[in-house]
């Protein structure tokens, strides 16, 4: 019998599709909550395909250094950024056969104002396992570590906005149909996946050796 395989990461915005495979990939994922934030990740920004590009959209962050815990990382209300980011996912998905049926319940999170990033990314990616019909069981770090053993594979920050991600590892790319564009645009946040693809969605996060 295979030994369990676990692992840490951490919670980002909106994540993409080779985050979920991580999840669908490993038994068990402990989500890194006592890390410091770490600027320019995945951890306060996501990957859509609009008409004429792949747009990166930010969650703004007050005071965004390396020193501050990631549960006490502000979301800068000052900025109107809820309404640019819905705008921005209406323009890329109002055509996508699935955008009636989950930008909704998107569109409520979004607008909950909430006032720290981790508690906003970590309600999306609730709603992302529901529509994903992914059961995973949420824990989290109760210490920072710095480096772990043998137990744990270390995925944090492995994820990242300027690296170029193992197909070998855990994640293998599956093309779908997507509204923009003749030429597949791989690796997206998650919703590009699920307003296109619907129910189907889970069974086009595949995973090395466990589809």
């Amino acid at each position: 019998m295979q030994p369990d395989r676990s692992a840490v990461i951490e919670i980002q915005y909106l994540p993409n599709i080779a985050y979920m495979a991580a999840w669908k990939f490993y038994d068990r994922i402990f989500i890194e909550s006592k890390e410091s934030f770490i600027k320019q990740t995945f951890r306060n920004r996501t990957r859509i395909l609009t008409a004429n590009k792949i747009e990166n959209l930010i969650v703004p962050v007050e005071k965004g250094n390396r020193n501050i815990p990631i549960q006490e990382i502000r979301i800068d209300r000052k900025q109107e950024w809820v309404k640019k980011h819905l705008k921005s996912i209406q323009s890329a998905y109002g055509n996508a056969p699935f955008y009636e049926h989950y930008s909704g319940d998107l569109s409520n999170i979004l607008n909950k104002n909430h006032r720290f990033l981790f508690d906003l990314n970590l309600e999306l990616f609730e709603f992302i396992l529901h529509a994903l019909s992914l059961k995973k069981d949420l824990h989290f770090t109760r210490q920072f570590i710095r480096n772990y053993g043998g137990e744990f594979t270390d995925l944090r920050s492995y994820i990242h906005p300027k690296k170029t991600i193992s197909a070998e590892v855990f994640y293998e790319p599956v093309a779908y149909i997507q509204v923009f564009g003749k030429t597949f645009v791989d690796n997206l946040s998650v919703i590009d996946l699920i307003f296109n693809e619907g129910p189907d969605a889970r069974h086009k996060i595949c995973t090395a050796g466990r589809n």
